[in-house]
């Protein structure tokens, strides 16, 4: 007999947002493993950015979903105060998943986070109905910020504010997962007192995704041969970005490139335009594109295989894992790489035999001339057979086969 799951997250299609699907594609396939899914969220109506209609396609209907109102985001003197969805929204999905759980006899509530906020809804739920509860690490609540960041910003003041808040969200959870475990080591290290079951699950894939139709106009001359970035300009990613630039120029001077060889980077979210200003400051601005909005996911898809090839590229940080590994792997195009060496992304590509391209960052390692090689080669390839077999460990299916065995876990144990 199958049991019932209530999953909390604020954001669902058609919603553009990368989390969105790492919650879609567990909701998706838990029906499989013998869970019924109930996912509470926020309506579309109050979202502020950008939505992708088609992406409610990709939802199976075995997903019954939950839609609450939420507060507009309000600013003081021309300053955005409060735009997260899911403070706008706490006190709705508060008592939305109340009754829910007061009538339905779910078994679970799994939460899935950022926004940071939902997760405190755990210990309000267990309190009243007893039901025992799980929170998910898409990204370190609690992390290092860039040094350009004072002390008094916004980011810092958020992580002070994260500082008082997860230990409260996590101390009553019966499981913690994440992408993988150094997501959410910190929060254990913090908290040495809890004594949750854990398990990690990357965000997963459907190969069913990649293979919707989507014709799509290309924002670049049709003339030009790109290599495509599809993602967020993340601040400790700045180095890696800029060193890729001085490569991909250093590699052109040598006229090692093919004609019209052009680097594009669609969504990176940030409207001063950074990876813009590294290439005027090379001085190769006009073969660098950089898109600030996001495109929606199955646009994505469809541009990257229509590209001489993907860049994946990741952070310093060796726990970070490039979600965009698997939908680059899964166009069939070659790819680029600069990754922490001991990033499970990099292990993934190469378990794909997608690695030929790659490079692995170590602190005081000079990785220059390997750049230069790798884009030198990427650019040039006409061959790439990869062994998509191999991703079957981090697919959607067997992620919720994870997270199933780990809450049947916390029930019986």
């Amino acid at each position: 007999m199958s049991k019932s799951i209530l999953i909390i997250y604020p954001h669902w299609p058609p919603s553009n947002l990368v989390g969105v699907h790492r919650v879609r594609l567990i909701a998706n396939n838990l029906a499989n493993h013998g869970w019924r899914p109930t996912v509470l969220t926020v309506h579309e109506d109050f979202y502020e950015e950008p939505g992708s209609p088609e992406s409610v396609k990709l939802v199976n209907d075995t997903v019954e979903v939950v839609k609450v109102r939420a507060r507009k985001s309000w600013a003081l003197l021309g300053q955005r105060m409060v735009g997260d969805i899911g403070l706008r929204a706490f006190r709705t999905l508060k008592q939305e998943a109340l009754q829910l759980c007061h009538k339905r006899p779910f078994e679970f509530v799994w939460i899935s986070m950022p926004s940071w906020y939902p997760s405190l809804l755990g210990e309000f739920i267990l309190k009243q109905t007893g039901i025992p509860f799980g929170i998910d690490y898409q990204d370190p609540w609690i992390h290092p910020l860039p040094e350009d960041k004072q002390s008094w910003s916004r980011a810092a003041l958020a992580q002070k504010l994260a500082r008082l808040l997860e230990p409260r969200a996590l101390r009553h959870a019966a499981l913690i997962t994440g992408i993988n475990r150094q997501y959410f080591q910190g929060a254990l290290e913090r908290n040495p007192e809890l004594k949750p079951h854990t398990a990690e699950f990357q965000l997963g894939f459907d190969a069913a995704d990649h293979k919707v139709d989507h014709p799509t106009e290309t924002p670049w001359p049709k003339d030009k041969v790109v290599a495509l970035y599809p993602g967020a300009f993340l601040p400790l990613s700045a180095p890696f970005h800029r060193a890729i630039l001085t490569a991909f120029k250093s590699v052109a001077s040598r006229g090692e490139l093919p004609e019209g060889a052009l680097m594009v980077y669609i969504g990176t979210g940030r409207s001063d335009r950074p990876v813009h200003e590294m290439a005027s400051e090379l001085g190769i601005a006009d073969r660098v594109i950089e898109l600030p909005e996001r495109i929606p996911y199955l646009e994505i898809q469809q541009l990257l295989r229509s590209v001489q090839g993907c860049m994946v590229i990741g952070s310093p940080e060796p726990h970070y894992s490039a979600s965009k590994v698997f939908q680059s792997i899964l166009s069939g195009r070659p790819i680029f790489s600069l990754l922490h060496r001991d990033s499970e992304a990099l292990n993934i590509l190469r378990d794909c035999q997608c690695g030929s391209f790659s490079v692995g960052f170590a602190q005081n390692l000079d990785i220059q001339s390997q750049l230069e090689d790798a884009l030198k080669g990427f650019w040039n390839c006409t061959e790439w057979n990869p062994i998509t077999d191999a991703l079957e460990p981090h697919s959607a299916n067997n992620a919720a086969a994870t997270l199933s065995a780990a809450m049947h876990h916390c029930l019986t144990s």
